[in-house]
């Protein structure tokens, strides 16, 4: 059983900004670093979604990830469901700078005025919030067993934290997102930036989704916790390389980058190279000592010969610590070359 491959997804009403957002290329994303070019937020969540695809192609991870939601539940409907919410974290991650207060403090954006909006200039919470009300909505369309609900909600919250902290890491607790000062409560008067999206969630969903959110008893995977962290990565990275290329190239559609960090021959060779051979000065003086490591007799004591504390003992236990990871890295290094090959 396969499913639905990201490349199919991404052709979701979800994913384009275009439906949903009213009046979208009036919301800025970035400005550039002399702040006389602008990156519209639908520009930059395009980019972003198209370098996540990119990156997700080149390091071959999608089957991982479907492994992963394959195992985390049984039923492909749901499994195709998850995908869905995985990849559109990624899209939504910024939707949340249609905040006015960021267009106009942070974007210099004299389309809007500054409103007492209970989040001052911040963006992620509220992404995070329309995000997680969007998917409610979805979930409450397209299931009826409540398991199945729980199980979708408990994912997405997940999904969510992702959001909600994207831009400072990924350190916050699932109970501080849901009942600290700076998460979920700060929610309850955010209906308003509903009203300016084209989609049909009414306020009484809004409500439903707080108090639920209050009281639910969430479903426990550790593989929802395995999927949310590989997204935080995904998206990290993705963001990273969509605003470096606007902050260095300007607005462009193409794909500017493509070294991801891939680890190819001429990589393995380098660092074969910076440890396995050593290195002489214009006057044969060896710069490094690679290879007479080896020669140290005192490498060959046991590790229990040393456990007496001193000077001596440290650096031969430094010197056998050295020898070993080396080794074993060469090892590794030697296997990635003939995968390589």
């Amino acid at each position: 059983m396969s499913l639905l491959s990201f490349n199919n997804i991404i052709e979701n009403d979800f994913f384009d900004f275009n439906f949903i957002i009213k009046d979208v290329n009036s919301y800025s994303a970035h400005l550039s670093k002399n702040g006389f070019q602008v990156e519209t937020l639908l520009a930059h969540s395009n980019l972003v979604l198209k370098y996540a695809i990119k990156i997700i192609k080149e390091n071959k991870i999608e089957d991982n990830i479907d492994k992963i939601i394959q195992i985390s539940t049984e039923k492909e409907k749901i499994q195709n469901d998850i995908k869905l919410f995985y990849l559109k974290a990624i899209y939504w991650h910024d939707i949340g700078k249609i905040n006015e207060n960021f267009q106009k403090d942070k974007m210099s954006n004299n389309n809007f005025e500054n409103i007492d909006n209970g989040i001052s200039s911040k963006h992620s919470i509220l992404s995070a919030y329309l995000y997680l009300l969007n998917c409610f909505q979805y979930i409450n369309q397209n299931y009826q067993d409540k398991n199945e609900r729980i199980e979708l909600i408990s994912i997405c919250v997940y999904f969510s934290l992702t959001l909600w902290r994207h831009h400072t890491g990924l350190y916050s607790s699932w109970k501080e997102f849901l009942n600290g000062s700076e998460g979920v409560k700060i929610c309850n008067n955010l209906y308003i930036y509903v009203l300016k999206l084209n989609l049909k969630i009414d306020k009484n969903m809004h409500q439903v989704l707080i108090g639920h959110l209050q009281n639910i008893n969430f479903a426990k995977n550790e593989n929802y916790y395995i999927l949310s962290k590989s997204l935080f990565s995904l998206l990290i990275i993705s963001d990273y390389y969509a605003t470096a290329q606007f902050m260095n190239y300007g607005n462009r559609n193409d794909l500017v980058y493509d070294d991801f960090g891939l680890i190819d021959k001429e990589f393995v060779d380098k660092i074969y190279q910076e440890l396995y051979i050593d290195k002489f000065d214009d006057n044969q003086k060896q710069q490094t000592f690679n290879q007479t490591l080896k020669e140290i007799k005192s490498v060959n004591i046991n590790f229990e010969e040393l456990e007496d504390k001193s000077n001596k003992n440290l650096n031969i236990l430094r010197n056998k610590l050295f020898l070993e990871v080396r080794e074993n890295l060469r090892i590794q290094l030697t296997i990635i070359q003939n995968n390589v090959l």
